[in-house]
Order: structure tokens, then sequence, then C-alpha cells
């Protein structure tokens, strides 16, 4: 028995069997709710074990790989039909890791040509069922961000829990676009695409990592906690989400077309990645007269989720000590494009209140909706964590702050000095070339290239 055949044997055994039966035996903290998982887990490790270990002696032995021995095309990615599953229960909320996820699809669609097929899997989640009326289809997702695709799917399952490693174990290639999964990568190739990471469980998660090929982060915040998290690894990448195509930055901004308007865009929703839409109200009406003329647009959408409806009727009840207020819900992507075109200056508040050491994930990971309004010439006026600092050069391409008087005081300034208020614009839509199609394009060439 040669040393790689022994540990995989070692390993085999370990993950599968030993420590979901440390766990089972002697729970602590949190592994005590996990209880009934683990059994399970521990019961089907030892079920697999005399498999597994049959199925590596066999590869050991062969001089093949039993991974492969599926059915499916057994070659390397890139030189044959390919079957691509993506993984995203949150596709009907349409945002912006929606946004990345079809430019990702159309991505790999022009990458292998005609030889991928793409399956998006959506399941049941927070009381959103697939099959309601309402539930969005490719072409909706196609039309609100100006995409095409032509060999992908959307692959419905109508309930809360599946075995995805399961399903995903039948494909060419997984790519995980589920914010903090932990479902292990089975199929041949597997990438995940990391908006935020989620936290490592000690004995549980060991081969989790390892059972991805790339782990493609949007940002370096977000590889900084993967790498605290889960330990530093050359699987990490940063590529930064596409926002716009290069050509674009040339047509969007017009000194000409704007007004007095404050924006902010980002989905109206409670929970820990509130866009924080009331403290905007709050700090605009409280600092009133600091604004002159300007008038303060907030735009998102909100689905039919009782506490999101709950925090849109709250905001609604503040705006009324003013009219220069204005909320729009759920708005057409050319209603979008008219605000970003006419706004002078752009708010972001994700994470306000929130120590960013304690609570990262509750910062923004990224912010595809600050690069949008720069690419318009809308000066940004950002919270100071979470990517943002990332995207602007406080100071050069606009302000990031770290109190919501700061915020105020940078908005005053633009205000009033129309002059620094244009040359900074100019700088913001220059900055945004970092973060177009065609980078995200480049970036993620080089990792598919690699697979």
């Amino acid at each position: 028995m040669d040393r790689q055949y022994y540990d995989k044997t070692l390993m085999c055994i370990r993950n599968e069997f030993l420590l979901p039966l440390k766990d089972l035996l002697f729970p602590t903290g949190s592994m005590r709710r996990r209880i009934g998982g683990l059994a399970l887990r521990g019961l089907k490790g030892f079920l697999k074990f005399p498999i597994k270990s049959v199925n590596i002696l066999r590869e050991h032995l062969l001089g093949q790989d039993t991974k492969k021995q599926t059915g499916l095309p057994s070659v390397r990615l890139g030189n044959t039909i390919l079957r691509i599953l993506v993984l995203n229960p949150y596709f009907p909320t349409l945002g912006g890791g929606e946004k990345s996820m079809g430019y990702i699809c159309q991505f790999m669609e022009d990458f292998f040509d005609s030889r991928a097929q793409i399956d998006i899997l959506v399941h049941n989640y927070d009381n959103i069922r697939v099959t309601a009326d309402k539930y969005p289809s490719i072409r909706d997702l196609e039309e609100r961000f100006a995409i095409s695709l032509n060999r992908t799917n959307l692959v419905k399952f109508d309930q809360v829990k599946l075995d995805i490693e399961g399903i995903a174990s039948n494909y060419d290639l997984f790519v995980n676009h589920m914010f903090q999964s932990k479902h292990r990568g089975t199929a041949k190739k597997n990438i995940y695409i990391c908006m935020f990471p989620p936290k490592k469980e000690p004995y549980v998660d060991l081969d989790f990592v390892a059972s991805y090929d790339f782990f493609l982060t949007n940002s370096a915040f977000t590889e900084k906690w993967l790498s605290r998290y889960w330990g530093e690894n050359e699987q990490y990448r940063v590529v930064y989400p596409p926002v716009l195509r290069e050509k674009e930055l040339d047509t969007r901004y017009s000194e000409g077309s704007k007004k007095d308007i404050i924006l902010a865009v980002g989905r109206f929703q409670m929970g820990f990645h509130c866009k924080k839409q009331d403290v905007m109200v709050n700090l605009y009406n409280r600092y009133l007269s600091e604004f002159g003329d300007y008038e303060l647009h907030l735009v998102g959408g909100v689905i039919e989720r009782k506490s999101d409806l709950r925090y849109v009727k709250k905001i609604k009840e503040k705006i009324t000590r003013t009219n220069r207020i204005f909320l729009h819900i759920n708005s057409s992507p050319n209603e979008l494009d008219e605000l970003y075109r006419r706004a002078k200056i752009f708010w972001h508040m994700t994470g306000y209140g929130k120590n960013e050491q304690k609570y990262p994930e509750k910062m923004e990971h990224f912010g595809i909706t600050t690069v949008e309004a720069m690419s318009y010439g809308a000066v940004p006026v950002v919270i100071n964590k979470g990517a943002q600092p990332e995207i602007v050069q406080s100071g050069f391409s606009g302000y990031t702050w770290d109190s919501g008087r700061e915020c105020v005081e940078y908005t005053r300034n633009l205000i009033r000095d129309e002059d620094l208020r244009r040359v900074m614009s100019k700088n913001a839509v220059n900055r945004c070339k970092l973060f177009t199609i065609e980078k995200f394009y480049e970036r993620s060439r080089t990792v598919f290239d690699e697979l």
C-alpha cells in the first residue's frame, strides 16, 4: 500500500465516520443543536465508508478516477459537452448577486461556446415558492440586467431542503452561487462564488475548502474574511462583479442632465444586510437645512415578505415631515437609469451602527449600486466600511465617512461647491473602469483557463 492510498483512506475514515461520531458522542455548544443532523451524517458515513474505501482502492489499482465513472464525459473541461449546475435559491430577489450570476452564466456560455448546458437550481426559501405565479423566469433575468442567455435553464425544486451535493455530483461543473453556503463541491470541477464566507465549525467543515477548485471573492474585503475564517489559500481569487460595459462610460455621464438629487439604491429589506434607508431618512430630516433644495430619492425592490413590507411602511411614515423625500419601489430599469443620470450625489449606508470587526457579514461586501451611480457621475458619499473603500478613493472620486455627521458635512461640501462636485464626478466615472464587464471576463477567463 503506497502513501497516497494510505492518506486517502485515513481521510475518508476521519471525515465520514470518526469526526461525526465524535461530535455525536461529545457535543458542546452549538453542536448540541445539530445533534440530529450529525447523528444522521454519522450513520450515513458509516454506511458509505465501505463503498468509498472500495472506490479508492479501485482507483489506486486501476489508475482511474472513480468519480468520473458516472456515464458523464470524463475529459478535461472545455473539450466536450458540459453539464453545468449553478446554485442560487435567492434568484427571485433579482438583486446585485443575481446580476453577477447572470453575467457568470453568460460568460460560461461564451467561454465554452456551444458546448455548455447550464442549469440554475432554485428551491423554496423564506416562504417563497418556486411555483408562485410571480416567480421570475430566465427572461426576467435577461430583461432586468440586459444579458442574453441561450443555453441556460431554470431548474425548480418545490421544496426547502435538497441533497445539493448529490445533485451536483451528476454535473461536470458546479458553480455554488448561494450566499454563505456550506455545500461541498461534488462535481468534476467546482467553483465557489464567495459574496461573503460562512464561518468554519471545528471538526465539521474540514473538507469544505478542499472540495473546490477555486473560490472567487467579490472584493478584497471578502477575501480577507475568507482567509480569517478558513486560512489562506492559493485557491482564492478576487474577481470584482461585472457592472457595466466599457463603452457605456462614454455616454452615461452628462452634466447637463444633473439635478439637485441625492440618490440611494438598494433592496428594501430587514435582516442582517439591511441597506439602512430608515437611517437615511432620519439623517435627512434631522439636517434638512444643510441640504438646500436637494431632494432625497430612495430606490429599491421589495418582495412579499412581511418583515420587509413592515420596513417600507415604517419608512413611509417617516417621510411625511417633508415633501422632498421620494420612494421608488420596484422601479423599472428605465426609471432607475434616469434617476442615476439626474442624481448629483449618491449615498450608501449598509453597516451603519454595526461593528465591522464583530459583524463583517453585515457590511457591504462589494457595492454594485455604488459603481453604477459613479458611472453616471453621481459622486459617492458612502460609509467607510466593507468594500466601499475599495471602490471610492476618498477625497478624489468621492468620500467615505465614519459617522452620520461626517456624511452630512461631505454632502454639504459638494452641494456648496459645484466645481468640486464636477471634478469628483469625472473622477468617479474614470474609477469605474476597474469594474467593467470586460474586466470581469478577463479575470474570470484566467480562472477558467486553469480548470
